[in-house]
């Protein structure tokens, strides 16, 4: 939080106006509009600080005007910064002045999740828990919504659910070893019986089932052990559970291996820079996120056209039709990427009232691509602008046979002027895929060592759990040779059965007793899922989120749902009397 409230006292316009652009050039009129954007953010912040609603009103009203001038309609640092403000004023017990925070929040960046977990916050510090919880969900719906966070949310998925099958698995050859574990120690002592005394076998027994624990990470190596001596004594069910934990556990490092690799690609700085490009989002790091894609690949024809997008978009018109000219005469660059070129051409003479020049590239982009609707639209408004109506309604009839929806939305966009009539084109928008590509290469692994022992350390949890597979079949084949396949013995633990608060507390427990192993693993997966819930946020990286709820959510779900599966599982015990 303190961090976040000293954004609130300094923004990225000043840094962006004078400070480190990544080689980018910003026209003075850009650095003029970015100063009165700071000077505007600062003039709020002082208002909301007085709490002078009026003053406040009439800041905002500048700010998100001058966004509207740069083409970049949501300021997501500003954003944030208010919900800071927001929740300090709340934590004071000013509401009022959280409400304000929480709607110039909105207004700065509608879609943040941000401003949904501090409104969570604003309303249980009011009481309302209820509305907390509803606030809390819709963040994180939105947070979900987005490109980065939705890809760290699902990579932490993946990771617990890994974590949550090998704790279940753990925990479910616990309980084979509870139910099992006479057989297991009274067959390893009847092995020893013949050359020891019964005491001796015995003792020799218990060292056998136990030595793993000696080793590093001893409790793991004991459960896998564990597994490995089980799997003869167990029922088909059973054995069908362990052959899928290690197969889980040997192909684990290949799941964390790819989930590491998507996260750490999805926090890329071009990555960040493609996510919010999309959603005409500017933020403080945009110019210096821009020059390392450049840098990353300078020969690429869709990043080159990201760069010309975003000085169009921050009203440097000139810059972006130099780099629009080089694509859109580039023969190696496909006609209809051509065709986006042309059109923004076009538009840069249509807004210089060079209506002939302009329907001249609007022409040659329809010609490059006949299909691009937006193109045969931006030609219907030039030709309407030098009066020549009969081209100007063919062209608006084949922009709507081919975009109805989106011929009315444009009318809509360019209905403030003459000159800006003709819509732009976001090229690079239409290219995202093949930027995203471009990184993948570019974030492809290292080709690694493929001699023997290399690939055995890279590759040693499958080596584990293969091994573990061979070492059962072994244990099994040599089980019956020396005459202990059918032996029958009482179990341990064959009287919790009998026990209610048995049934009701080992998950398991009922499914276990009758061999039925997939019905006890999901006995035991249930709760174990619900414990892990709280945990799922500290797992492999954290969304870069500027104001988080803290794990209140996850630890209640957790709570209220072990509460309700207790109270389940207590009326079927009590139903199955």
């Amino acid at each position: 939080m303190p961090v976040l409230l000293s954004v609130a006292l300094l923004w990225v316009p000043s840094a962006l106006a004078e400070g480190d652009l990544g080689g980018v050039e910003l026209i003075p009129e850009t650095r003029k509009t970015l100063w009165t954007l700071q000077q505007a953010w600062g003039e709020w912040n002082q208002a909301f600080r007085a709490s002078d609603r009026e003053a406040a009103q009439t800041a905002l009203d500048q700010i998100n005007s001058l966004s509207r001038t740069l083409g970049m309609q949501r300021l997501p640092d500003l954003a944030n910064a208010a919900v800071a403000l927001g929740v300090e004023a709340a934590q004071g017990g000013d509401f009022e002045r959280a409400r304000w925070a929480l709607e110039a929040a909105r207004s700065f960046d509608e879609a943040r999740p941000e401003s949904e977990f501090a409104e969570s916050t604003i309303l249980r510090l009011q009481g309302d828990y209820i509305g907390g919880v509803s606030s809390a969900l819709r963040g994180h719906v939105l947070a979900l919504g987005m490109p980065l966070e939705r890809t760290l949310w699902l990579n932490n998925l993946q990771l617990w659910a890994l974590y949550t099958l090998l704790f279940t698995g753990g925990l479910f050859v616990a309980l084979l070893m509870a139910l099992k574990g006479s057989a297991v120690f009274y067959d390893l002592a009847r092995l020893f019986s013949g050359v020891l005394s019964r005491g001796q076998a015995d003792i020799v027994a218990v060292l056998i089932l136990l030595w793993p624990v000696v080793l590093p990470r001893g409790v793991l190596w004991l459960i896998l052990y564990w597994s490995i001596l089980l799997f003869t004594y167990g029922s088909r069910s059973e054995k069908s559970v362990l052959v899928a934990l290690w197969l889980a556990l040997g192909l684990s490092p290949l799941l964390l291996s790819y989930q590491q690799r998507e996260a750490q690609l999805a926090l890329l700085p071009p990555t960040r820079l493609v996510d919010n490009m999309a959603s005409s989002r500017l933020y403080g790091s945009i110019f210096s996120d821009l020059e390392v894609l450049r840098s990353l690949a300078p020969d690429s024809p869709a990043v080159t056209e990201l760069a010309g997008d975003l000085h169009r978009k921050l009203g440097q018109w000139d810059h972006a039709r130099a780099i629009y000219t080089e694509l859109a005469y580039d023969p190696e660059q496909a006609s209809s990427n051509s065709a986006t070129a042309f059109t923004n051409i076009g538009v840069y003479h249509h807004r210089k009232q060079e209506y002939d020049t302009a329907a001249s590239y609007f022409q040659r982009a329809t010609q490059a691509d006949d299909e691009l609707a937006i193109a045969f639209y931006d030609l219907s408004q030039a030709y309407a602008q030098m009066f020549e109506w009969d081209p100007s309604h063919a062209a608006l009839a084949r922009a709507r046979e081919l975009d109805p929806d989106g011929a009315d939305r444009w009318k809509d966009l360019g209905a403030q002027s003459a000159t800006e009539s003709a819509i732009p084109v976001d090229g690079s928008m239409r290219r995202l895929d093949e930027i995203r590509g471009l990184m993948v290469d570019l974030w492809r692994p290292v080709a690694q060592s493929k001699e023997p022992f290399d690939l055995l350390r890279r590759h040693r949890a499958f080596a584990t759990g293969l091994a573990a597979l061979i070492l059962a079949l072994i244990l099994h084949q040599a089980r019956k040779q020396v005459g202990l396949k059918a032996r029958q013995v009482p179990r341990v633990s064959s009287g919790l059965a009998d026990n209610k608060w048995a049934q009701v507390l080992i998950p398991g427990l009922a499914s276990g007793e009758e061999e039925s192993g997939l019905l006890a693993f999901l006995g035991i997966l249930i709760p174990v899922s619900f414990v892990m819930v709280p945990l799922l946020r500290g797992m492999g990286y954290r969304a870069p989120l500027a104001y988080e709820p803290g794990p209140w959510l996850a630890i209640g779900f957790a709570i209220v749902s072990l509460v309700v599966l207790g109270l389940v599982r207590t009326g079927l015990v009590m139903l199955s009397d």
